[in-house]
C-alpha cells in the first residue's frame, strides 16, 4: 500500500492555524485533502470553514468528558461509560454538573469507543440507552446525515476498526487503546 502524505498543523492560540487551513482548503491545487481536527474547546472554532463546501463529507468526533470518581453522584445525568456500552443493564454513575451539548448523548447517536476490548467494547455502535453525558474514551460521531447516513457511517467504521486496532496499543492482546499518533 502506498504511503499517504500527512501534515500536522499545531500552534498556540492566534498563531495562524485557521488562516493557513483556510488557504490550503480554498486554493485550486487539485489535491484531495482530509482534515482530522482535535478540537479541545467547547466551541468548534474551525467548523465553519470545514463545512463551507456543500460537496464535502464531514464526520466530527467529539471525545467524552474526563470524570474522576469524586465527580460521580448517586443521581443526576447518567455518565455513559464503556461498561454501559457493553451491557445495557450495567449501572450508571451520575453527574450533577452542566453538560455541554457536544458531550450530550441521546438514543440513536453513533458512538465510537476508542479504548477497550476488541470484539466487545472497542468500536462503533448506536446508543440505545437513556440520555446522558459521554465519558472519556468514547467519541460521539457527528455527521450531516443528508450527505453521510448512519448505516453508511457504521459500515465505514466497521471497515477501519480492524486497521485501527492493529495500530492501537494495549496491555493485553485483546485490550487496545488508540493514541492521537495512531
Amino acid at each position: 500500500m502506498a504511503l499517504i502524505p500527512a501534515t500536522i498543523l499545531t500552534g498556540f492560540l492566534g498563531s495562524g492555524k485557521t488562516t493557513l487551513l483556510k488557504r490550503v482548503l480554498s486554493e485550486a491545487h487539485g489535491q484531495k485533502i482530509a482534515v482530522i481536527e482535535n478540537e479541545f474547546g467547547d466551541e468548534n472554532i474551525d467548523n465553519e470553514i470545514l463545512v463551507q463546501d456543500s460537496t464535502e463529507q464531514i464526520i466530527q468526533l467529539n471525545n467524552g468528558c474526563a470524570f474522576k470518581p469524586e465527580d460521580w453522584k448517586q443521581n443526576g445525568t447518567p455518565i455513559i461509560r464503556i461498561q454501559n456500552l457493553n451491557d445495557p443493564c450495567a449501572s450508571f454513575n451520575y453527574s450533577l454538573g452542566a453538560v455541554a451539548e457536544r458531550n450530550r448523548v441521546e438514543a440513536g447517536d453513533l458512538l465510537f469507543a476508542w479504548s477497550g476490548t476488541i470484539g466487545t467494547s472497542f468500536g462503533a455502535r448506536v446508543w440505545a440507552g437513556p440520555s446522558g453525558v459521554l465519558n472519556q474514551h468514547i467519541f460521539k460521531v457527528l455527521m450531516d446525515e443528508r450527505k453521510i447516513t448512519l448505516p453508511f457511517s457504521l459500515l465505514v467504521f466497521a471497515r477501519v476498526e480492524e486497521d485501527i486496532a492493529k495500530q492501537a496499543h494495549g496491555f493485553k492482546a485483546s485490550f487496545v487503546h488508540v493514541k492521537k499518533s495512531d
